[in-house]
C-alpha cells in the first residue's frame, strides 16, 4: 500500500507498529516456540502472531539488504525472475534468496526465528529508515 501510495510514509509506520503490537500480545496469549505455534495456528487461533512474526521477519531482513545497497523489492523480483518454482520448501525459499542476495541474511534469520518465543523487537527507527528508503526511490 506504501509503495502504491494508498498511504504516506507516517501511516505506514503507524500501521506496521500497529500490527507489531498485536503480534507481541497474541503471542502472550499464544506462547511457544514460533514453529510450534505456526505448524498449528489454526486450531490454535494464532493467525495474528504468525503473520505479524512473518512481517517482523521480513522487516529485519529488509532492513540488512538496504545496509548492503539492496532490497527485499530488488530480490524477490530478482528470485520470481529467474528462481521460482512451482513447489519448494521454506528453506529453499530462503537459500535461493540468499543466492539472488549474495548473503545469508534470509537463512540466518531464519534460524533465529523460527526458534522465537518472544515477539522480535522492531524499533521505529528501523519502521523509518526502511520508509525512508522506499519513499526516496519512488520520488527519484
Amino acid at each position: 500500500m506504501f509503495g502504491a501510495k494508498v498511504i504516506d510514509q507516517s501511516q505506514y509506520e503507524a500501521r506496521m507498529q500497529d500490527g507489531f503490537n498485536r503480534g507481541q500480545a497474541r503471542t502472550r496469549s499464544h506462547p511457544g516456540r514460533l514453529s510450534d505455534v505456526a505448524d498449528d495456528m489454526w486450531n490454535r487461533g494464532a493467525f495474528t502472531r504468525v503473520y505479524w512474526s512473518g512481517a517482523a521477519y521480513f522487516t529485519e531482513v529488509d532492513r540488512a539488504l538496504i545496509a548492503q545497497g539492496t532490497d527485499l523489492t530488488y530480490v524477490i523480483g530478482q528470485y520470481s525472475q529467474y528462481c521460482l518454482r512451482q513447489n519448494s520448501s521454506g528453506w529453499q525459499l530462503f537459500t535461493q534468496l540468499d543466492k539472488v542476495s549474495r548473503s545469508k541474511i534470509f537463512t540466518d534469520t531464519y534460524l533465529r526465528y523460527y526458534q522465537r518465543r518472544d515477539f522480535p523487537s522492531i524499533s521505529s527507527g528501523t519502521l523509518q529508515k526502511i520508509s525512508h528508503h522506499y519513499h526516496s526511490e519512488t520520488e527519484a
